[in-house]
Parts: structure tokens; sequence; C-alpha cells
């Protein structure tokens, strides 16, 4: 139970993020349906799709701002999870 939690996926991260007006999610809208980076799963996989992609120096820090927002809502979900005792 609690790895399922904690394994929520980037893709499915951003798939659930609130809509919001911003450069950042301009940019999650743009990469979200690419199966390409579906795959991703690390800042380093993010940063190989980042350069295979040519992507812009700005673009570039939206993704590693929405990587950073991705690790704090796993470990708020890891921390909200019922624990469970052996």
């Amino acid at each position: 139970m609690i790895d399922e939690i904690a394994s929520l996926s980037f893709q499915e991260y951003l798939a659930n993020r609130r809509n919001r007006y911003s450069p950042t999610n301009t940019f999650v809208r743009d990469i979200i349906n690419d199966e390409e980076f579906a795959i991703v799963t690390s800042r380093e996989e993010l940063d190989a799709y980042l350069s295979r992609r040519n992507i812009a120096p700005t673009s570039r820090m939206y993704a590693h701002a929405v990587w950073n927002s991705y690790l704090l809502a796993k470990k708020r979900r890891r921390r909200a999870s019922p624990q469970v005792c052996p």
C-alpha cells in the first residue's frame, strides 16, 4: 500500500496537476503527450530528454521547477499515507 502511494510517476503527477495559466503549465501541456517524455523517471532522464529535444534554457528552468514540485508531492503523499505496522 505505501509503495503504491510513493510510486506516483512523473507522468501521473503531470496529468493530475492543477491547471494554471503559467509558463510552466504551458511547457507541461506541450510535452505531456510525447511518448519519449512518458518514460522520464529521474532528473538525469529529464535532462537527457531536454537535451535531445534542444529545449530552450527558460523551458529547462520550468521543467526543473515541475520536477522539484513532483518530488515534493511524492514526499507529501508518503507522509500522508497511513503507517502500516508489521
